[in-house]
């Protein structure tokens, strides 16, 4: 060999190749007088071909949104390591002649190992319509859009679709909200007794997944409620309303709407007399949540209402380090004892003081300090306290300028964990000396 640069052709016979594996070339000098340099290895790629691989659905769905709905999940499988890129448009936005290495270079990169991946697809909103492009890279730069039919290795792979993917982002199941404090779906009780609430995270829309907002509860066979014959009932309106009660329409006569579909949303059941036993609102788990999505209802199916009677009495209700005011016992200080027997969970309970009996008086006047027929009239003597597990004395204290009197009737009210308000029969204040 001359001086210099020299340029040395190897012969490598191209069926012995793998195209889909790399291999090196070990070499060694000799000069004319026998000297050897030491061993060189020059790497030789071999692989020109892109990565196979095949992307693995859920049921119809590629791409599967996570709950949450803000990201979601790319299941493949490749024959060797190397990146995944992707590019997200959300509808509308679509890219037009798109190429692997225009999204190599514009999208965003996710490490790709040899076999299963699951890779995190994120920077979505909830509930909206999206373009996913996808291309996947090996170690030495090649790159393809194209899936494979499978990962058997050949001189026509890979010889799939582009990875061009539409979908939805929703992937929380519709189901039932679970207030704090319980550990599964409950029905609650409103002030007024007759009035019960159970709250969906977002909208039902029957088993073909079509929401009309002209009749958003056209839901044959979506629900029964267990218990509560005789009940009506009715979904909180997501449709905006006018001044006048009327459905509000925007310039081109469409409703307008107050909430969204995908905001929690009311059913709410209406008795003519408050309920005295146990009902549930059972879901058909046939049930989706739109016609995109079609995400059955959650396996928590079932949101119950249990009545928790109570025997409970005001065994008394005496003054505490009274005087005298005009012959009358008057006194700061009340000591009432509760006790009695109940079934369930009773967290608080409330009362009024007022000098003369009133049947006029419910429940919710006591809870919530408003007299009956007046306008924005509160008790003179309102408070709330707690109950404990078997009898309980309370210490009441008559709030500024505000005394209790002997011969004044206190109204109490209890509630339990669903809400329900149970008054106590009215009990007179006694003199400490009586």
């Amino acid at each position: 060999a001359e001086r210099d640069k020299q340029k040395v052709d190897i012969t490598i016979p191209k069926e012995k190749l793998d195209p889909f594996k790399s291999y090196s070339v070990y070499m060694i000098l000799r000069d004319r007088s026998g000297n050897l340099t030491e061993i060189q290895e020059i790497s030789l790629v071999a692989d020109a071909k892109p990565p196979l691989v095949t992307v693995i659905p859920e049921g119809d769905k590629k791409v599967r949104p996570d709950f949450g709905d803000i990201t979601a999940t790319l299941r493949l499988n490749s024959n060797e390591k190397g990146r995944v890129h992707y590019i997200l448009r959300e509808e509308g936005q679509k890219l037009q002649e798109v190429t692997a290495a225009y999204i190599r270079t514009a999208g965003r990169a996710a490490d790709m190992r040899q076999g299963m991946n699951d890779i995190k697809i994120a920077g979505m909103l909830p509930h909206r319509h999206y373009v996913l492009y996808v291309a996947v890279e090996d170690t030495f730069g090649n790159i393809t859009m194209k899936e494979s039919t499978d990962l058997n290795e050949g001189e026509d792979k890979p010889d799939g679709e582009d990875m061009i993917f539409e979908f939805f982002s929703d992937g929380t199941r519709p189901h039932f909200i679970i207030p704090k404090g319980f550990d599964q779906p409950v029905v609650l009780a409103d002030d007024d007794g007759v009035t019960f609430r159970v709250t969906f995270n977002e909208s039902i829309y029957g088993s073909n997944g079509y929401f009309d907002p002209a009749n958003p509860d056209a839901l044959p066979n979506f629900f029964e409620i267990k218990g509560a014959e005789g009940a009506e009932w009715s979904f909180s309106s997501l449709i905006k309303k006018n001044a006048l009660g009327q459905n509000e329409v925007d310039k081109d006569g469409n409703l307008v709407l107050e909430k969204q579909p995908y905001d929690p949303r009311e059913l709410v059941i209406k008795f003519k007399a408050a309920p005295k036993k146990d009902f549930s609102v059972i879901v058909n788990k046939e049930m989706v949540d739109n016609k995109f999505a079609k995400l059955p209802f959650a396996d928590a199916n079932e949101a119950v209402y249990k009545y928790q009677d109570s025997n409970l009495r005001v065994s008394y209700a005496v003054l505490q380090n009274q005087k005298i005011v005009d012959n009358i016992a008057t006194s700061k200080e009340l000591s009432v004892l509760v006790e009695g027997s109940r079934k369930g969970a009773f967290l608080n309970i409330y009362y009024v003081v007022i000098n003369e009996a009133d049947e006029s008086i419910t429940p919710d006047h006591v809870k919530n300090n408003k007299k009956p027929n007046k306008v924005n009239e509160k008790f003179e003597i309102h408070g709330k306290s707690e109950l404990g597990d078997v009898a309980t004395e309370l210490q009441l204290t008559a709030p500024k300028d505000q005394v209790f009197k002997e011969g004044q009737l206190i109204y109490m009210v209890t509630e339990d964990e669903y809400g329900t308000l149970i008054m106590l029969k009215p009990t007179a204040i006694k003199s400490e000396t009586k």
